[in-house]
């Protein structure tokens, strides 16, 4: 995470100020231009302000006298004069600490001085308090080191020399106050790690994620964007912290913003910090979605307790009971307002996918990307029927194994002219042109999804839990109402959603032969029950003279274009359901 904000000026480094830390800055955020329009020299930037702020934000979580000293101090050549005192040299500490630190130390000196005067009174006794942490300082002591992962290399010094602190030679320990957590045996020796109480929360998750994800090859690399999405977002929540200092509470008003929080808020409000978000009356997340993210964060901390790096899973238990909000079917208004505007009453599209996709899902239930991946290769004849064949191999995938099926092509889609352009396309690789590959997602789908996006809000049609997904939710609600047998369903649509899972379940031989034994007379009779062609009477059949263009002007208006015909042809379904 580099913490970036792109705006029309250049990019900004951005960071938000951890809670328990805003009282001492007086500041919710870090925000800082990089004057510089190049993604690769804002992001070497923002790394180096990263590592900046992170080394602030411990500076200034160890001002208290109750941390150890040697964790924020660096001293130089100390020497052991003949007396048997210790003299240190130079003693250096970040000038934003230098009072506390300045204090810490003079504290830590007096408590040294005492507890060695005690020692040298009972000079002989072996018995070490067993509340008492210890330091063993030898004779031949000659350096003091500091661990490299906490050195600070600040400007002042507080001294030049610091009050002896007398060391009997036959001592063998000097008590140190709890408070005081030094643990040295011949010196404060050089540490490679940071103790895992100060990993931060940012550093937890990438080996978190990490360990996870080489557990489990097969995941798709979707699955994992959004495991990791989910799990940056509650370090926006709750601040780049050391995950040891993460609580219930903390845990609990995580929970209760992220219901507040919109979808994507990083990519459509970039310049809003979390509370503007939370306060604003932009549309929240489903519920769903919030208890998939719960899901998540609940995993990390569940493999937390396992590595004993923290003591609880702070986030169980912390659910939505609102799911309801998920995606849901079209009404026939809405279906008719989709199949009302010019890319199907006019032809006006820049790609034929744009035209077929949407057809082509109302009529058999596919997905988007199962629809945008397909070869011509894909598409055969069986018994005189047209098959869409969805498979997985190293160019296609699907969302599940139960997603590799045979969808015979709806006759209504052939008088729509798909037949058509399926032999238009001989001698070409992929059915739809205009589409590509993603590499990081294994889908070929980004493209028409984005299109579809904008086509949405073209005609208005922003209604959470509406978009593409619907097409298939109208095509199971459909078979479902005309009484289809469930296992035929799953086999058409690839997915037991919905369905009536105590049946699929019970048929043990169905889950793992149904789909291939029913042919496709027996698919394509239960497909030509899908009735929309009152619904889709605006539609104009494709034909080889459409010519696709290149740039649409106005596309928002071109969408508004849409509202007079389709109101058209509802005031004619309803004369018709009148007559």
């Amino acid at each position: 995470m580099l913490y970036l904000l792109n705006t029309p000026g250049g990019y900004y480094f951005r960071m938000r100020v951890p809670k328990d830390l805003r009282d001492k800055t007086g500041k919710r955020e870090i925000k800082k231009p990089l004057h510089t329009s190049s993604r690769l020299h804002a992001q070497r930037m923002s790394a180096t302000l990263l590592s900046q702020c992170q080394e602030y934000f411990r500076q200034l979580r160890g001002s208290s006298v109750s941390k150890p000293l040697f964790s924020k101090l660096e001293f130089s050549d100390p020497e052991i004069r003949p007396d048997g005192t210790l003299k240190f040299g130079s003693l250096k500490t970040d000038p934003l600490q230098l009072e506390a630190e300045k204090e810490m130390f003079r504290f830590i000196v007096q408590e040294m001085q005492i507890q060695s005067a005690k020692n040298q009174s009972t000079l002989g006794s072996n018995e070490v308090p067993p509340s008492t942490p210890t330091v063993k300082i030898p004779p031949p002591v000659s350096t003091i080191a500091v661990p490299e992962s906490v050195t600070v290399t600040p400007t002042h010094s507080i001294a030049k020399s610091t009050p002896d602190i007398k060391i009997p030679p036959p001592a063998s320990t000097i008590s140190v106050p709890e408070s005081v957590t030094v643990t040295p045996t011949h010196s404060i020796a050089k540490s490679a790690t940071v103790s895992s109480s100060n990993m931060l929360f940012s550093e937890a998750i990438e080996k978190y994620v990490k360990e996870k994800f080489i557990l489990s090859p097969d995941v798709t690399v979707a699955y994992k964007k959004n495991v990791s999405n989910d799990l940056s977002v509650f370090v926006e929540l709750i601040g780049d912290i050391p995950i040891n200092l993460i609580d219930r509470d903390m845990a609990v008003d995580a929970y209760v913003k992220l219901q507040k929080l919109p979808s994507q808020f990083k990519r459509s409000f970039p310049d809003m910090t979390i509370d503007e978000l939370v306060a604003s009356d932009i549309p929240a997340r489903s519920g769903r979605t919030v208890n998939a993210a719960m899901a998540n964060i609940s995993g990390l901390f569940e493999w937390l307790v396992l590595q004993k790096l923290v003591n609880a899973d702070y986030f169980t238990k912390l659910r939505s009971s609102s799911t309801s909000a998920g995606r849901s079917r079209y009404v026939d208004d809405e279906l008719i307002l989709i199949f009302s505007h010019p890319v199907f009453t006019e032809h006006e599209l820049n790609f034929p996918y744009q035209y077929f996709c949407p057809l082509v899902a109302l009529l058999s239930g596919a997905r988007l990307n199962e629809l945008c991946q397909l070869r011509l290769s894909d598409i055969t004849e069986e018994d005189g029927i047209t098959i869409l064949n969805i498979t997985d191999d190293d160019e296609t995938k699907t969302k599940t194994k139960a997603g590799i099926r045979r969808v015979p092509v709806h006759p209504f889609l052939l008088k729509l002219g798909f037949g058509e352009y399926i032999k238009s396309r001989k001698g070409h690789h992929m059915l739809f042109d205009g589409l590509r590959l993603e590499a990081e997602t294994g889908r070929w789908s980004a493209n028409a999804s984005a299109w579809y996006g904008r086509f949405r809000e073209s005609i208005d049609l922003r209604q959470r839990g509406k978009d593409f997904h619907s097409f298939r939710h109208n095509v199971i609600s459909m078979l479902i109402d005309k009484e289809v047998d469930e296992r035929l369903i799953k086999a058409l649509v690839g997915h037991a959603e919905g369905l009536s899972k105590e049946v699929l379940k019970s048929d043990v031989t169905f889950d793992v032969y149904g789909k291939m034994r029913f042919n496709a007379n027996t698919l394509h009779r239960e497909i030509c029950k899908l009735d929309f062609e009152d619904i889709l009477g605006n539609v104009v059949p494709w034909h080889s003279g459409v010519v696709p263009i290149k740039r649409i002007a106005d596309f928002v208006e071109r969408g508004k274009a849409a509202h007079a015909p389709a109101a058209a042809l509802r005031e004619k379904i309803a004369d018709g359901k009148k007559t």
